[in-house]
């Protein structure tokens, strides 16, 4: 498992939010401690990001603070996550080499292989270092 990436000691990592004109721009949060990635809306307005190996989500709204998501039984992430349109499922992709399906809550995680759209195969790209 590789060491999640980080902010080097002169690096700050900020959130924005744009509008599709890309008239509006408003930075959310900004950290010197955790360098956040992959931002995704869930259905519930909030922004989902992977930071230090791990989930978590912020209101977008300037001031706000990025709360962990806690998900049992998950080893570290690494930068993707694929939320499903149901809203409560989202699909991780751990270190280790997993995809992993889990529910929001952090309950009913299993290792999938893939999928079809119609629901039979997952497909993804892997680069494995042997």
């Amino acid at each position: 498992m590789s060491p999640a990436r980080t902010l080097r000691s002169d690096q700050r990592c900020r959130i924005f939010t744009v509008d599709p004109e890309l008239s509006r721009m408003e930075m959310v949060f900004e950290s010197t401690e955790h360098l956040y990635e992959a931002p995704n809306w869930s259905t519930t307005g909030e922004l989902i990001v992977n930071g230090d190996g791990r989930l978590w989500r912020v209101t977008p709204a300037p001031g706000s603070v990025p709360e962990r998501i806690e998900i049992d039984g998950v080893p570290a992430l690494n930068n993707d996550h694929v939320l499903a349109p149901d809203g409560e499922t989202i699909y991780l992709s751990a270190d280790d080499g997993h995809i992993v399906e889990t529910l929001f809550g952090g309950q009913g995680t299993i290792n999938v292989n893939g999928w079809e759209p119609n629901g039979r195969r997952f497909a993804y790209v892997d680069y494995p270092l042997d």
